[in-house]
């Protein structure tokens, strides 16, 4: 793979940061990549990459005009690289040409879709090959690739004067009931950050956020320790996510034990979360070894 097209559109900002972290890795290793993602979230994918394209819903909203959009991309491109939606936002993907190799970067669904779970279901979608990101749920049975899960190093940042908690939460309600029930606890300082763009990293030794992935692993591989408070979400189980990470809480009083407990817990264990540039070397071997396997097939 020398030239390749990473399509990170969705809803939120997730795809674009994975998308942007993977390009920026891929472009090490000497290839050259482009990321597609919405608008609102290039902001972010451009702090960790360049060549980032932001595609508006005025200027793309039908399956047609996205289609003809990622087609025009694809020129000169030898693999596609999908994030999560193996058809497109809007199965645009179905018909599209010219025809390259494609590979899905897929993690946690509710339902484990049927279609990947083979290579027969696999070639029904037009894929070459699909990496389970998030194989420590156990989720994919099947012959994916489990490389994972996988996040952006943070920036260390010093916790000289720094509060012992950031809180990190974008629904406002949620973000000023927890605000509201750390001011009270007065031996613990706290932080309330609201991001316009994406963070470097965090200055505390605890933070408050949802169960995304992109945030839990990114703690994770910080070392730093998270109290998740997990959002519904139509595919993804966040409240699963922080189950098996241990950094589920449930009530108020519960995340005042937690943040209690973890003051005095010591340094928080990074193994088990790769870094991008580990997830590129990988997708690169695993691309060439489908692409040779469907030459003899």
């Amino acid at each position: 793979m020398k030239r390749c097209l990473i399509y990170a559109l969705g809803g939120g900002f997730g795809h674009a940061v994975r998308g942007a972290g993977l390009a920026r890795a891929l472009a090490e290793l000497g290839v050259e990549a482009r990321v597609l993602c919405a608008q609102e979230a290039q902001p972010r994918a451009s702090a960790l990459f360049a060549d980032v394209v932001g595609l508006s819903r005025e200027a793309h909203g039908s399956a047609a005009r996205l289609r003809e959009r990622v087609e025009v991309e694809l020129r000169g491109r030898d693999a596609l690289i999908l994030d999560t939606f193996p058809n497109g936002i809007l199965a645009e993907l179905n018909c599209l040409a010219p025809a390259v190799p494609r590979v899905l970067l897929t993690r946690f669904q509710r339902a484990a879709p049927r279609s990947l779970q083979s290579e027969a279901g696999w070639a029904g979608l037009g894929l070459s090959g699909v990496v389970d990101i998030e194989p420590n749920l156990e989720w994919l049975p099947g012959p994916a690739l489990r490389c994972g899960p996988v996040a952006r190093r943070l920036t260390p940042l010093s916790h000289v004067s720094a509060p012992d908690v950031q809180v990190v939460l974008s629904d406002p309600g949620v973000r000023g009931r927890v605000a509201a029930l750390l001011e009270r606890a007065r031996d613990v300082s706290s932080e309330v950050l609201e991001l316009d763009g994406l963070a470097a990293g965090y200055s505390a030794r605890i933070v408050i956020g949802a169960a995304g992935y992109n945030l839990s692993y990114e703690l994770c591989l910080a070392g730093i320790w998270h109290v998740a408070l997990p959002f519904g979400r139509p595919i993804d189980d966040q409240g699963l996510r922080a189950r098996r990470m241990g950094t589920l809480v449930q009530s108020p009083e519960a995340l005042e034990r937690r943040v209690r407990a973890l003051l005095h817990a010591g340094v928080r264990p990074t193994s088990g979360v790769l870094e991008h540039r580990t997830l590129a070397e990988q997708l690169l071997a695993y691309l060439e070894e489908r692409i040779q396997a469907h030459r003899w097939s």
